[in-house]
């Protein structure tokens, strides 16, 4: 386990690298805000362990700022300069046609993320699009999957063979 910093040390640290942090606490990263039960979490995921948590939102957020800078001196202290934030894509229109039932529930649940009803279905999206977990229940041979996946899908075969083997030993002997 570590030790603790005191606030001198920090302070001398901070003065130290005073430039880059400045320089780093610049950027605009991508904050993810969630909500947890009784609790907010906001995270930047290009700076992992890089977390807030309160009772709003905006404390959540406070938080993570003052965890960010933390953040950043440690990186500096052990000679990793962090990432910087990668580049914003460009963002296209897109207009869909949905049922009113729908809408209203995607604007429920996005409000349950106290997020925007454009920014939950775009990550919704991303969510779905940018992995698609293999269904070990099926006969499906998934192209493209890790092969860890492919192992644990065999192995999956393998115990439900053993379990209708077992099932049938039973039955039998009953």
């Amino acid at each position: 386990m570590g030790r603790l910093i005191t606030k001198e040390e920090l302070d001398r640290i901070e003065k130290k690298y005073f430039k880059e942090l400045q320089e780093y606490l610049s950027y605009e990263y991508p904050i993810i805000i969630d909500k947890c039960k009784d609790y907010w979490f906001a995270t930047i995921a290009e700076l992992p362990g890089c977390d807030g948590y309160g009772s709003t939102p905006d404390e959540a957020v406070e938080d993570l700022e003052l965890d960010k800078k933390n953040w950043f001196l440690l990186s500096f202290i052990n000679g990793i300069f962090p990432p910087k934030p990668k580049k914003q894509q460009q963002l296209v229109r897109v207009l869909v046609r949905m049922p009113v039932d729908l809408h209203l529930k995607l604007s429920q649940l996005a409000a349950q993320k106290a997020q925007s009803i454009n920014s939950y279905i775009v990550s919704s999206l991303q969510n779905s699009v940018s992995y698609r977990r293999p269904n070990f229940d099926s006969d499906e041979e998934v192209p493209n999957i890790p092969n860890k996946y492919r192992r644990m899908q065999k192995k999956t075969e393998g115990k439900r063979k053993q379990d209708e083997e077992s099932r049938e030993k039973y039955a039998s002997a009953a």
